[in-house]
């Protein structure tokens, strides 16, 4: 079954059982919301390699949101997850593909830590802001901290930051997190309700770029252009990407992201023809070529690209693939119709 058609299924097991998740929710029925959950989530799994939770937010909408985790993978299914959302879900659902900030969640969250309860206001957050990276440095503070191990620290700290500032921030504008032993004297320094705030206005303040979710946050390489090595993707110069992990897996010859998305039904893969262009060119016309595709594709539940690269030989434009036997009839049908000839070819290949 592909990425695709295990979507199509979840969104039908949901419709069997959103009435009941809502009187679930409505009457506080913990045991029998569990129990739905469960067979959401269970199929979840399979899908996507996460889970989702539900909740009646203040507007009177019901709200699901994916708990992606942060997983690049995981990101790319629950974006199409909610692309596909049937519209009898969508009138009366706020489906998140990524956690946002400031949930219900968020502001009910109480930490029981040997006996001991902490709120939200409990935790300080100490942050510097980064222009060159446009990003921010932050450090943590919480007599909590002081009972945990390292590890367990980090996951706390990473968790409530995810709960209060949001996935997508979180990603975006975090680039370094450290725990403190004790308070500090800082020029900016807030508590954990209140940083989300505060981050909005320096992103304001600083003219940095917004971004509407996770998938769309790209990172850019520049690799060796003395190396004009000989094979696909081996001649790459420059690359951008908005799955860095699967770019260094691959740098590494790992392949555990691919492998992640094939037991889902997806494939991670490329496109690739021959460069004719100068370089600046060429990055001009892969850039508009991706956007073509993708603007083709996504909106079918087909594919999404997620980079492209520009080499000595050939341009690349790689590819998140929902359903692989029908991108490859696109493919056919796109090259039929264009003088542009495209080759496809999986990482995992």
């Amino acid at each position: 079954m592909t990425n695709k058609q295990m979507v199509k299924a979840f969104w039908e097991e949901f419709e069997a059982i959103h009435k009941d998740l809502q009187k679930a929710i409505r009457n506080e029925d913990r045991e029998a919301l569990k129990v739905l959950l469960d067979t959401l989530n269970d199929q979840l799994m399979l899908i996507a390699g996460c889970k989702c939770e539900v909740e009646l937010a203040d507007n009177g909408f019901y709200e699901l949101t994916f708990d992606t985790g942060m997983n690049k993978t995981a990101q790319y299914i629950c974006a199409c997850l909610k692309k596909e959302a049937p519209h009898t879900i969508v009138d009366e659902w706020i489906i998140n593909a990524f956690r946002q900030p400031l949930s219900e969640r968020a502001m009910h969250t109480v930490l029981n830590i040997k006996g001991q309860q902490y709120t939200p206001v409990d935790f300080k957050i100490y942050y510097d802001i980064d222009t060159n990276m446009k990003a921010m440095h932050v450090q943590m503070y919480c007599e909590a901290f002081k009972s945990m191990d390292e590890v367990r620290q980090y996951d706390i700290a990473r968790y409530l930051l995810e709960l209060f500032i949001g996935e997508l921030e979180l990603e975006a504008r975090i680039a370094s997190l450290r725990i403190l032993e004790a308070p500090i004297d800082h020029e900016n320094v807030v508590l954990l309700p209140n940083f989300y705030e505060d981050i909005c206005d320096i992103v304001i303040d600083q003219d940095w770029t917004s971004y509407s979710d996770p998938t769309v946050i790209y990172s850019v390489y520049k690799l060796n252009e003395e190396v004009k090595a000989m094979g696909l993707r081996k001649d790459i110069t420059i690359l951008a990407t908005s799955n860095p992990i699967l770019f260094e897996e691959l740098q590494n010859q790992e392949q555990d992201s691919c492998r992640d998305f094939q037991d889902k039904g997806g494939e991670y893969g490329y496109c690739y023809y021959d460069r004719k262009d100068e370089s600046e060119a060429s990055a001009i016309r892969n850039a508009q070529i991706e956007k073509e595709l993708h603007e083709l594709l996504y909106p079918l539940g087909i594919a999404r690209t997620i980079g492209s690269g520009i080499g000595t030989k050939h341009c690349y434009i790689d590819f998140a693939i929902f359903d692989k036997p029908l991108f490859l009839q696109a493919l056919k049908r796109i090259n039929e119709k264009t003088a542009l000839e495209l080759f496809y070819k999986s990482f995992t290949a």
